[in-house]
């Protein structure tokens, strides 16, 4: 089946590019269909990381990705690349002890924090949080004159950059200029272009009989067993393999075999990725040809071993 995600420049003021945000869509039409948020993150994630791939996708140019709070609670940032990677924070995000928590953390391990739709300079705990965040994200069509320029300190004081988005105009764009902004996103310099790729979907009894086989004590786990389940299921067994390779840019030794990301990966990892990947992918193949095409690849792969 064919996937699809949204990509749209973000400027320096030598108007280089320097990151992508990448936007959810569901077809070759240039819009947002609203979604459960947690599905429209993973599928960027799963689309981005493993189908299309960064190399195609953004030159692996940082990539600006909305997380929600049930994936930042999970932690689920962790696993990608932090040099390829920039969490933006949705605006209704709340400011709990355990996010601060989980910011300080991302920040400690090298990812760029990026706070987005930020229109509200007094919004309670938001100074906590700014101790972690690298770049404000402004509305500048939304926020008022008077918290543009609270903002504005508030950037100066804990050294923050400014990104201005939405810029429509070159009069919106010089004001943002002279105002200190250091990054620019908006219809005036490009809107988002749509890059496809084909993806296939893995089965759900495999993700229930991985499931089953990680809900048992750690003693009691059977990583052989594990192996021969994930044999059984390519799709599965490919987007496990391109995801840990994707988090893993800072070895030189790729993981190629199954056991090998088991075995790496750990109990506790595993069922985090196979969190992350059953989000928007649990459904059976129901076409008589992806079956057969499964089946072939399956007989092939086993012959090959």
């Amino acid at each position: 089946m064919e996937v699809f995600v949204a990509r749209q420049p973000i400027l320096t003021v030598e108007d280089d590019v320097y990151a992508y945000e990448l936007l959810y869509r569901n077809s070759e039409e240039n819009r947002f269909v609203p979604m459960d948020e947690n599905k429209a993150t993973s599928d960027v994630l799963m689309n981005s990381f493993v189908t299309i791939g960064l190399e195609r996708l953004s030159n692996h140019k940082p990539c600006f990705i909305n997380f929600t709070e049930d994936l930042l609670l999970e932690k689920i940032p962790a696993y990608f690349a932090p040099e390829e990677l920039v969490v933006e924070i949705l605006e209704d995000v709340s400011f709990s002890f355990e996010m601060i928590q989980v910011c300080r953390e991302l920040k400690s391990k090298g990812y760029t924090i990026a706070l987005d739709d930020f229109i509200d300079p007094e919004r309670a705990s938001i100074f906590e949080l700014l101790h972690y965040v690298d770049i404000i994200k402004v509305d500048i069509r939304m926020v008022t004159e008077e918290n543009r320029r609270k903002i504005m300190a508030l950037a100066g004081n804990y050294n923050i950059r400014l990104l201005a988005e939405k810029v429509e105009t070159r009069e919106e764009h010089e004001r943002c200029l002279q105002e200190g902004f250091e990054l620019f996103q908006g219809f005036y310099y490009s809107r988002p272009d749509i890059v496809k790729g084909v993806d296939i979907p893995f089965f759900t009894s495999t993700y229930v009989q991985m499931l089953m086989e990680l809900s048992t004590a750690d003693e009691d786990i059977d990583m052989e067993r594990i192996t021969k389940i994930l044999e059984q299921d390519p799709a599965l067994t490919y987007k496990l393999l391109r995801l840990i390779n994707t988090s893993r840019r800072e070895s030189k030794i790729p993981v190629e075999s199954i056991k090998q990301a088991v075995m790496l990966l750990g109990t506790e990892s595993l069922k985090k990725w196979l969190y992350v990947l059953s989000v928007d992918q649990t459904i059976p193949a129901k076409s008589a040809h992806t079956r057969l095409i499964v089946k072939t690849s399956l007989v092939r792969a086993k012959m090959c071993e």
